[in-house]
């Protein structure tokens, strides 16, 4: 490991998410005073991971037909705060009161917007009751809390992503050889700017599982949702450093002894690229559904008022982001293919990459019909195909993006196996192709 909390993690074949294990528990509270109904629809107090004798939760507000412009929110809890971020607080006896940190203060009208986070040392209880600017936000609509345990529900699906959740993040090296978790080698990856998603997630359980996580598994499917995610683009936020411990080790909260704390980085952005997988038996890559790893060479590249910030690598200690799916920034052109080492007429092995908008899924044509490729492993933008003709080295195929429509208004892209390939030594050969 190295010092910054960077991680390794294993690659090629046996990648996936977690997230089934997520303990997720919300109580929504309505506004019911009907002169601050608009102002204050409801708050929700998520509770993220749990452990004896502690949880970590994240509050969120989201706002009436007025907005909201500024906010202090408060609580009873049955515990002790132990840190809190993205956030003013303070707490007398159960009694917790929280001011935004000025730049989260606005919550336009009928946002949903996560406020902060908090650890808290005590059973994992969703308040009953919240108030916002002093004034009482509503009754209970509806709570699910889990009372300090640590097993998952029954039935539970991916987090979603993409809703600018705040997590933990790390650093790593770079991705491995021949290629990384997704099916490519890095000198093919769009931008040298990239990340890892977690591949399980299963709070306070650290032993591995089998990749691609079978469906009798499926709770412990997490963002990397077993290589689903691969080739999709995130737009990555600083947010605050931890002043203490935040070193992901097994059973114990993030920033221990120490509080997260904002500073000059908050706010710097880069965009990124889902290239890999963290698989490790961490706090982070099982506790943290949210978490990234961020490729270390990209840390000083994120940009603050259009420049990059140069030395955020010696400010780091593990800190938080916030982050967002987006589509291919300014994309252009089309996908790209290659055939990956080994692959040969009996085993065309693919990488698909140059995405507009990721990939859930290959067909390939051959004896007459389309048919659906199978992922290589989890490595998500990996596929294996059949030659139109059995024995052939000719290759059709169709791909959908992660909306699960045919890109291109279902393009046909035909190419044919290079006769190099008996079978392809290099990482990668890319092929041309003709459409229609």
């Amino acid at each position: 490991m190295e010092a910054q909390g960077a991680q390794r993690r294993r690659r090629l074949t046996a990648v996936a998410a977690a997230s089934g294990a997520l303990l997720a528990a919300t109580a929504a509270i309505v506004a019911a005073n009907p002169a601050h109904a608009a102002a204050c629809e409801s708050v929700q107090y998520s509770v993220v991971s749990s452990w004896n004798g502690g949880h970590q939760a994240n509050v969120s507000l989201t706002a009436g037909s007025e907005g909201v412009d500024g906010w202090t929110i408060g609580f009873d809890l049955p515990g002790t705060v132990q840190n809190a971020w993205n956030v003013d607080w303070t707490q007398s006896g159960n009694a917790f009161t929280g001011a935004d940190a000025g730049w989260n203060a606005a919550v336009s009208p009928g946002q949903t917007r996560e406020l902060f986070g908090l650890i808290v040392s005590g059973p994992a209880t969703v308040p009953e009751s919240f108030t916002v600017n002093g004034i009482a936000c509503g009754e209970v609509e509806a709570t699910d809390s889990p009372t300090g345990a640590t097993t998952p529900p029954e039935e539970t699906t991916p987090p979603p992503g993409g809703e600018g959740d705040t997590g933990n993040a790390t650093h790593f090296s770079g991705l491995g050889s021949p290629y990384g978790g997704c099916g490519l080698p890095q000198s093919e990856l769009e931008t040298q700017d990239f990340v890892a998603l977690n591949v399980y997630d299963t709070p306070g359980d650290y032993d591995f599982y089998p990749r691609p996580i079978p469906p009798d598994l499926a709770d412990k499917i997490g963002l990397w949702d077993n290589g689903r995610n691969c080739g999709r683009w995130v737009s990555v936020s600083i947010g605050d450093y931890c002043t203490g411990v935040n070193d992901g080790a097994q059973n114990q909260p993030f920033c221990r002894n120490g509080a997260w704390t904002a500073d000059e980085y908050n706010g710097a952005t880069l965009n990124m690229i889902v290239a890999d997988s963290c698989g490790d038996a961490n706090a982070w890559c099982r506790d943290d559904p949210f978490h990234l790893d961020l490729v270390t060479s990209s840390v000083n590249r994120f940009q603050l008022d259009g420049e990059p910030v140069g030395d955020l690598l010696d400010h780091w200690n593990n800190r938080q982001v916030s982050w967002s799916f987006i589509p291919a920034p300014d994309y252009t052109g089309d996908i790209k293919i290659g055939f990956l080492q080994g692959a040969q007429k009996y085993w065309g092995a693919v990488s698909i990459s140059q995405l507009a908008n990721g990939i859930h899924g290959v067909e390939y044509f051959a004896d007459g019909a389309w048919h659906q490729a199978e992922m290589n492993g989890d490595m998500g933008q990996s596929y294996i195909l059949e030659p139109t003709a059995e024995a052939g080295t000719g290759f059709q195929i169709r791909v959908t993006d992660v909306e699960d429509q045919l890109i291109n208004d279902g393009r046909v892209y035909e190419f044919s196996l290079p006769s190099s390939c008996t079978p392809c030594n290099a990482a990668y050969t890319e092929v041309a192709y003709a459409t229609s």
